[in-house]
Order: structure tokens, then C-alpha cells, then sequence
């Protein structure tokens, strides 16, 4: 997450006294606060990702562990999971990562196996879908600051273009 500095504000309005106007001051804190949101925006997309990447990595474990069953095999049969930073998973590696009880290879124990990773899945489309809705509404909150940005200055130049049509 970004990190904000709260003398930020302090340091904008000391700007004023070296002979800035004050909406130059404003113009610049709305473009460090747009700034501040698209840095969120990026920490929440990432987020996103890596839990989209969990999700595939569970269904394709989940997936083999069907497969073993029906063939009769043991989790050292898995085929391994090549994770997007190029390395591989085993299904022995995963399940101890996360806490993750393994079948035991028999059929009973492939479905119980299977279901735990259902369950996991659940819940990590669950936390998918929280995160989208966060990731939404710092989207929003991003377009909203640049558009105040974007509005002061649409206010400043029709301003400085009244008093340009008033001097002449």
C-alpha cells in the first residue's frame, strides 16, 4: 500500500507564502492525491492477480487430484503446477505451504481431498470478488481526483481568460 506522508499538506500551504496562488496549491494537491489513488489502484490490481493466480493453481491441483483417483495413484504421480513467475508446484508442496491435509491415495480419500480444494476455492472467489469491489471504488476515487484536477484547471484558464478579455 502508499504510504502518505502527513506533513505533505503542511509543505503545500508553506508553498503559498514563497508566491503561490492558492489555486496552484489546490491544483497540486489534487494531482498528489490522484497520484496517492493510482499507486492504490496498482497495490489492489496486483493483489487481484495474485489471488487469481491461487485460484488456478488450486484448480489445477484439484483437477489432478481427480485424475489420481481415477487412475489409483498417490500425490507423487501430480503432474506440477508452472506458476506465472516460471517456476513449478508440486502438489505435496502446495497442500504443506497451506495448510492443506493431502489424500491419503485411496478413492475416499481423493474425495475428501477434492472437496477440501472446492472449499478453497470457494473462498478465494469470495475474496475475489471483495477485492474487485475495492479495486471499483479506488478506481472511482482515482477518476474522481483527476477530475478535479481537470476542473481546476478548466475554472483557472476561464478565469485568466476573463481577465485577459477585461484588460483589453
Amino acid at each position: 500500500m502508499a504510504q502518505v506522508d502527513p506533513t505533505q499538506g503542511i509543505r503545500h500551504f508553506d508553498s503559498i507564502s514563497k508566491g503561490l496562488d492558492i489555486g496552484s496549491v489546490m491544483m497540486m494537491v489534487n494531482l498528489e492525491r490522484a497520484t496517492i489513488m493510482e499507486s492504490q489502484v496498482m497495490d489492489q490490481a496486483q493483489k487481484m492477480k495474485e489471488i487469481n493466480d491461487e485460484i488456478r493453481t488450486t484448480q489445477h491441483f484439484m483437477s489432478e487430484a481427480r485424475r489420481l483417483k481415477d487412475i489409483g495413484a498417490d500425490h507423487s504421480h501430480a503432474a506440477p503446477f508452472v506458476m506465472p513467475d516460471g517456476s513449478s508446484a508440486t502438489m505435496h508442496g502446495y497442500c504443506i505451504h497451506r495448510g492443506i491435509a493431502i489424500s491419503d491415495g485411496s478413492k475416499n480419500g481423493w474425495d475428501q481431498f477434492v472437496e477440501r480444494m472446492k472449499h478453497r476455492v470457494d473462498n478465494l472467489n469470495s475474496n475475489s470478488q471483495l477485492e474487485m469491489i475495492k479495486l471499483q471504488s479506488l478506481i472511482n476515487k482515482r477518476n474522481q481526483a483527476f477530475e478535479m484536477s481537470s476542473n481546476h484547471v478548466n475554472k483557472f484558464s476561464g478565469t485568466l481568460d476573463k481577465i485577459i478579455s477585461n484588460m483589453r
